[in-house]
C-alpha cells in the first residue's frame, strides 16, 4: 500500500509511508478530518479531536472525544491499557481531572491504532484541537489548540 491513504475520519486507519513525516502527516488527516465537517454547527458538537501515529508502523488514525465512552465501545487492549495505567475503571472519574478515564479524543485514536496491531504506549499525537474553532479561526490557531488533560499526561508521558 506504499503511497496510499484509506479513509478520513470514517474509523478507518490510514496507512502512510514509512519514510512519510508523521507528525506533519497526522496533523493533515486531522485537518482534514475537521474540514470534513458539513458545517461549524456539526464542528462544535465534537470538543476536541486529535491525530496519532505509531512512528514504527506509520499507521495514522483520528480520534474525537466522547463523553459516553464505555469499555465495549473499545478494543480490550485498549481498556486494558488505559484502566492500568489511571486505576480506575473506563467511563469512571479519576483524582486527576474531571474527564471521565476514557473519553478522550487521544483513547479514541490510539483505539483504531490498537485493532490494526499497534503497541499503545507507542502511539505519539498530534495537538489536539477544538474542531469548530479550526473552522473559525481558519487553521490551527493557538486558541484552537487543546492542552493535554492530566488523564492523558499519566497515559502519555512522552506524548510528541
Amino acid at each position: 500500500m506504499s503511497g496510499e491513504s484509506v479513509g478520513l475520519f470514517d474509523r478507518t486507519v490510514l496507512h502512510v509511508p514509512v519514510n512519510d513525516k508523521f507528525s506533519a502527516r497526522a496533523t493533515q488527516e486531522l485537518l482534514d478530518a475537521i474540514n470534513a465537517f458539513p458545517s461549524n454547527t456539526q464542528a462544535s458538537k465534537v470538543a476536541t479531536m486529535i491525530g496519532a501515529y505509531d512512528p514504527a508502523s506509520g499507521k495514522i488514525a483520528v480520534g474525537s472525544s466522547n463523553g459516553k465512552i464505555t469499555a465495549e465501545t473499545l478494543d480490550v487492549r485498549t481498556v486494558s491499557y488505559i484502566e492500568n495505567q489511571l486505576g480506575v475503571k473506563i467511563g469512571e472519574l479519576t483524582s486527576l481531572c474531571r474527564n471521565a478515564a476514557g473519553a478522550c479524543a487521544e483513547v479514541a485514536a490510539v483505539d483504531k491504532l490498537v485493532r490494526f496491531g499497534v503497541n499503545p504506549a507507542g502511539v505519539k499525537f498530534t495537538d489536539a484541537l477544538r474542531p469548530k474553532t479550526v473552522r473559525e479561526e481558519g487553521g490551527i490557531t493557538p486558541k484552537a489548540i487543546i492542552d493535554t488533560c492530566p488523564n492523558c499526561k499519566v497515559v502519555w508521558p512522552e506524548k510528541k
